[in-house]
């Protein structure tokens, strides 16, 4: 009988349930955002040549080609799943800008050590805007999901206890993890939302590990089924 009502509340919850290589301008300019593909032809021999080699002729002469492709990145209009993205691209692309012209500006008054010293920052605040075009990555908390969805996809419908018990400990040991992890830089202009919503999910996974203790099957998969929704939400919002 038990193990009935276990795949009948599996039935309903698996119902709903479901890495970057590379540089982030790279793979945005592979996604469709072909300014950043023009930025970079600019920005590579300025960077990995130009810049370690100390040629401040090369530096300078980047400083209006800079400004041309800012430009079109610029004018770039993305359509972002998450407001939270969204912030995240215009705070990093006003960055972008703000350093864009410093750097011109510099070029123009033919200033070699302020070129030299804004170079990093400039290239920096390039991949940076980039990265908020892509899907957020947060293996901590992908990590969570996985182990999560092993013991809703595979241990509940098999009855499997002692898979419970082993990848229990194993989501109590990524969940304390996750908690202390820095959380990555497009999501931390919204770390006073999501530092909650990652407490809230340790409280429920703390009750999964007492209610398996007290060999609580129906408890352990009420709070291991508000786990996996309020997983499913953070996606939604943040990924």
């Amino acid at each position: 009988m038990k193990r009935l009502v276990i795949v009948a509340i599996f039935v309903l919850f698996a119902a709903g349930a479901r890495a970057q290589e590379g540089h982030p301008a790279d793979s945005a300019a592979t996604a469709g955002f072909v300014p950043f593909e023009t930025f970079h032809h600019i920005m590579a021999p300025a960077w990995h040549q130009a810049w370690p080699k100390k040629d401040y002729e090369a530096l300078l002469a980047a400083g209006p080609k800079f400004a041309d492709a800012f430009v079109a990145i610029e004018q770039l209009k993305p359509k972002f799943t998450t407001e939270t993205q969204q912030q995240a691209f215009i705070k990093h692309r006003k960055r972008f800008a703000e350093l864009v012209e410093q750097y011109a500006e510099a070029c123009q008054q033919a200033d070699s050590a302020r070129v030299y010293q804004l170079m990093p920052d400039l290239h920096d605040a390039f991949e940076a805007t980039a990265a908020t075009l892509l899907p957020v990555s947060f293996p901590e908390f992908e990590g969570l999901v996985i182990t999560l969805d092993i013991i809703v996809r595979t241990h509940l419908p098999d009855n499997n206890v002692e898979g419970l018990v082993g990848s229990t400990k194993t989501l109590l040991a990524k969940m304390e993890h996750l908690i202390v992890a820095p959380l990555p830089t497009e999501l931390e202009a919204a770390e006073d939302e999501i530092k909650p919503n990652l407490e809230m999910m340790r409280h429920l996974v703390l009750h999964m590990v007492e209610a398996l203790y007290q060999n609580n099957i129906k408890e352990y998969i009420i709070y291991a089924t508000e786990l996996k929704t309020q997983t499913n939400e953070f996606e939604a919002l943040y990924k």
